[in-house]
């Protein structure tokens, strides 16, 4: 029942103000809570971790609680954003995340998942999509990286900025690409 699991959880998974009750927060922050759901992909031996996403002006508690995970389980990260084009927020995120882990930035594994974005509709929303020659076929010379580890060292350390029009059409290619291998 959802709603007894929301309610058994919820006090230790409700994020504390950190204004009002400093210590409350902090407490809530060191606390690592594991609940298991039967679950074909997690019988595979996955494990997840969902941490609070952060900004540098969060308590060093949730840094030291990030490089923690990360130093003892050496885990692959996945990194949520909600839009296609990263908004400040969550590029502030990332640039937190970056900093916090330091040393194991280079070798910890981050996906970047988009949670709003659907495949189809990225072209059809973009003003400039009418500048992109997108006939199946006649691309086959763009220069899209697509093999995983071709990527410059300096696009490992970034994410797509709201106004980064050479990434929104290097995507652009990179989906009609996709889209034309089906």
């Amino acid at each position: 029942n959802v709603k007894g699991l929301k309610e058994t959880v919820g006090k230790y998974l409700k994020r504390q103000d950190k204004e009002t009750n400093p210590s409350d927060f902090e407490e809530w922050a060191s606390i690592f809570v594991e609940i298991c759901i039967p679950s074909s992909v997690l019988e595979l031996g996955i494990d997840v971790y969902d941490i609070p996403g952060f900004l540098a002006s969060d308590n060093p508690i949730l840094c030291q609680n990030l490089l923690s995970l990360v130093a003892d389980m050496r885990p692959s990260l996945l990194f949520l954003y909600e839009n296609p084009i990263v908004p400040s927020d969550s590029r502030s995120c990332f640039d937190q995340l970056k900093n916090t882990l330091g040393v194991h930035f280079r070798t910890t594994g981050i996906f970047f998942l988009n949670t709003k974005a659907d495949v189809d509709t990225i072209l059809d929303d973009n003003d400039d999509a009418d500048d992109v020659d997108i006939t199946p076929g006649e691309n086959a010379d763009a220069d899209v990286d697509i093999a995983p580890g071709d990527n410059d060292d300096d696009d490992v350390n970034t994410i797509p900025d709201e106004n980064d029009d050479a990434d929104a059409k290097h995507l652009r290619e990179l989906l009609e690409k996709t889209r034309s291998n089906r």
